[in-house]
């Protein structure tokens, strides 16, 4: 029987949430430079799935950042058919705190401002990927 997409999608995500699976590669250092991310990327191939790409965020303080450039480049491997699915993982040091659905990540994100750092824009989020302030003043707060 023919997997919906929303069951391929649950299986991504289940598989992605495994920080430890040896399927998955990284990205070299050159890719993510141009790429103009420091979350992580991995890829990994699933006989039921196909091929997974994720972005890992861990966590920065009290939230989680996550980079647009490296959410918009897992998106549009997605949709232009390069991956059959791309999840975003928060992570606690070497466990997964949640996981989803990239497209439906920056579906959420996509109204947001993003915070500027040394690595490019980037959202932070809470656990749930519900944007919060994070640590970078405003510029009503700055002076």
């Amino acid at each position: 029987m023919k997997k919906t997409r929303e069951e391929i999608i649950a299986l991504a995500v289940a598989y992605a949430r495994n920080l430890a699976d040896p399927d998955y590669k990284s990205f070299s250092p050159k890719r993510m430079e141009q790429i103009g991310s420091k979350n992580p990327i991995q890829v990994a191939t699933k006989d039921d799935v196909g091929k997974i790409g994720r972005l890992i965020s861990a966590m920065s303080r009290t939230d989680w950042l996550i980079s647009e450039n490296g959410l918009r480049h897992l998106v549009a491997a997605e949709l232009e058919g390069r991956i059959a699915v791309g999840v975003v993982v928060i992570a606690n040091w070497r466990e997964a705190a949640n996981a989803d659905h990239a497209v439906a990540i920056l579906d959420k994100l996509r109204d947001v401002p993003t915070n500027s750092g040394p690595y490019g824009p980037f959202w932070p989020v809470n656990r749930d990927f519900v944007p919060v302030r994070g640590n970078v003043a405003s510029e009503d707060d700055e002076f």
